[in-house]
């Protein structure tokens, strides 16, 4: 215990229970939660209407409903801020559990074909039944992600860890995406809009019921990762490693898969694919904590978390009254900070 105290740990329970928590990660995770925060004062100032500070205060008071202003802030940017920063924690989750399963750092719910299978299913839904409650939506689109991680399995031959199976995954996304089109051809003009918009991921139509379900979802996931923590760290290693430590691996890794499809089924269900962030997120935590378990998984949710935020915020504000979609500025967000984190690692 001493020799903990004396590194650069944090002993998070007592002194009998050894927790070391990097202080790095802890430092980190602390700018991260502020920065989300401030993120979302600035989301509430910023848009097509202008509101001013005093307004962003009336409604963190919880005085909705003072002005006009008030009112547009929490009916319109409210639900797309909170239900945009759940969906990227959500989805950066989902990312770091399946390249926990994977052992590659390019897996993620679209390099693995998952989002694309869950689209597919919704896209196939409104096609069938154009008026399917959203409630049924999040099963729709958990049966469509299931049932692809059960191909990529398949056609893996269970191998899920290492390139291969980000290869399989990729092939398979590329054939659901074909199938994407063909039903695209044949539906009627105002469903393709929707359905484009599901593909792009936009917070547009998100309300405070939906939001609000995002965020429980979201705490639900978040407790069960949480809960299995202790199997998180020892799995990041591998699966050799862990097995010699007592770790059960072949049912651990299905319930890591299954949390990470629990995790973006509701996403992708109400706001639509929002790609990258879990690949991102990662990647980019790693370079500032390294390493670290469980740690690396929540500070890569908070990262996830601001990605969202202002890939909305700008979307909504750059170019009004006209609105990008947030999935636009999420991709070209992450890809610039990916390229210049692979350029300064490789220097």
């Amino acid at each position: 215990m001493d020799s903990i105290k004396n590194q650069n740990f944090v002993v998070s329970i007592g002194d009998k229970v050894a927790l070391p928590i990097l202080k790095r990660s802890c430092v980190v995770g602390i700018v991260m939660l502020m920065t989300l925060v401030v993120s979302i004062f600035v989301g509430m100032k910023m848009g097509s209407v202008s509101v001013s500070w005093h307004d962003v205060w009336l409604v963190v008071r919880g005085d909705v409903h003072a002005n006009d202003a008030t009112q547009t802030i929490w009916q319109l940017r409210i639900p797309r801020l909170l239900g945009g920063m759940v969906a990227g924690m959500s989805m950066a989750l989902s990312g770091y559990m399946l390249q926990i399963i994977a052992q590659n750092a390019l897996a993620d719910p679209g390099v693995l074909g998952l989002s694309s299978g869950a689209v597919l299913f919704a896209i196939l839904a409104i096609f069938f039944t154009p008026h399917v409650p959203k409630e049924y939506m999040t099963a729709v689109t958990f049966l469509g992600a299931i049932i692809t991680g059960g191909m990529v399995v398949i056609v893996a031959n269970g191998n899920i860890q290492g390139a291969f199976v980000v290869l399989v995954g990729i092939a398979i996304s590329a054939v659901i995406g074909a199938v994407i089109d063909i039903v695209f051809s044949v539906m009627q003009f105002e469903d393709m809009i929707a359905t484009m918009a599901m593909i792009a991921g936009d917070f547009s139509y998100l309300s405070l019921s939906n939001t609000w379900f995002l965020v429980g979802w979201f705490f639900l996931c978040l407790g069960i990762f949480i809960g299995y923590c202790r199997l998180i760290n020892p799995l990041s290693l591998g699966a050799k490693q862990a097995s010699f430590l007592g770790i059960r691996v072949k049912s651990s890794l299905a319930v890591l898969l299954v949390l990470s499809i629990v995790a973006m089924a509701p996403v992708i269900a109400l706001v639509g694919a929002i790609g990258f962030v879990g690949l991102v997120a990662t990647f980019l935590t790693k370079n500032l904590i390294g390493y670290r378990g469980t740690e690396l998984g929540i500070v890569s949710m908070l990262l996830g978390g601001i990605m969202t935020v202002w890939a909305d915020t700008l979307g909504r504000t750059l170019f009004a009254p006209t609105m990008i979609h947030a999935g636009v500025f999420i991709a070209l967000i992450g890809g610039v900070f990916f390229v210049l984190f692979i350029y300064l690692g490789k220097r």
